[in-house]
């Protein structure tokens, strides 16, 4: 799972650019899931394309933190050897 992640488009991005699109994702997901269940409540069968979509949405923003979080290690540890390779001259 690990290199999918990393071989991703998104995962070439800054870290916090990929953070920022979950936070939305994630915001997005919680909405569309309020919305749905609210809908749901009142009878109306349009609920489940809301809770549907909130739902997928919510993978895509569990997803995009877990690109951040690997990009944000992977960048750490390029940081480590490079600063280890100078300190070891």
């Amino acid at each position: 799972m690990q290199h999918f992640l990393m071989d991703s488009k998104l995962a070439k991005q800054p870290p916090f650019v990929v953070t920022l699109l979950a936070a939305c994702s994630f915001f997005l997901a919680l909405s569309s899931i309020t919305l749905g269940i609210i809908e749901l409540l009142q009878n109306g069968l349009e609920g489940v394309w809301f809770v549907s979509l909130g739902v997928l949405l919510h993978v895509v923003a569990v997803w995009m933190a877990l690109v951040a979080e690997r990009t944000q290690q992977s960048d750490l540890r390029y940081k480590l050897r490079f600063h280890d390779s100078i300190n070891s001259k």
